[in-house]
């Protein structure tokens, strides 16, 4: 195996909806972001599918040696 392999899932269609707001009227000010990861269901379920996944994926004999 090569040194490393890094793998995270990646949820190509969230269900879970974060907000951007404005912090204040001065443009300068950074917007409020809460990116609300992983707060819906289906979410949580792709993550934990994903990263149950991964040591099937990394004993592909492709990625041997």
């Amino acid at each position: 195996m090569r040194d490393g392999l890094t793998l995270m899932p990646v949820i190509l269609h969230p269900q879970s909806v974060g907000t951007v707001r404005l912090r204040s009227s001065d443009p300068r000010d950074p917007p409020l972001i809460d990116p609300q990861f992983l707060t819906a269901d289906a979410d949580v379920k792709a993550a934990v599918s994903g990263n149950l996944l991964t040591p099937t994926v990394i004993r592909h004999p492709s990625l041997l040696t």
